[in-house]
């Protein structure tokens, strides 16, 4: 198993563990029922493929978070594991900002 791979397990065990300890679903979506709808833009494909890694989509979804809660919580993830680097980063923050931000929801 490689370095990235043991990250990646150690990082499902932790949010599959403290998503029991909270009741929350941590399993990706596999069909049998809705998946989140996550609004379509930029960065998108890149929350769906990363951040279903080790937790369903719905947690993100129920989000309501500023800027820099979203910053928080992004690098927190790739502390835990997530193997999001870069340009993938700042996409991904800025499409949780765009559509699971504070604004976002005062504007709807």
């Amino acid at each position: 198993m490689s370095k990235d791979e043991r990250a990646l397990s150690r990082a499902r065990e932790l949010a599959l563990t403290l998503s029991v300890l909270a009741g929350v679903s941590v399993l990706p979506y596999e069909g049998g029922g809705q998946a989140p709808l996550l609004p379509e833009g930029k960065g998108v494909e890149k929350v769906r493929n990363f951040c279903s890694l080790c937790h369903g989509l719905d947690v993100v979804a129920q989000q309501r978070l500023n800027r820099d809660g979203w910053r928080r919580v992004v690098d927190q993830m790739i502390e835990f594991g997530a193997p999001v680097q870069g340009e993938d980063r700042q996409e991904i923050i800025a499409y949780l900002v765009a559509f699971f931000g504070q604004e976002a929801t005062e504007s709807r």
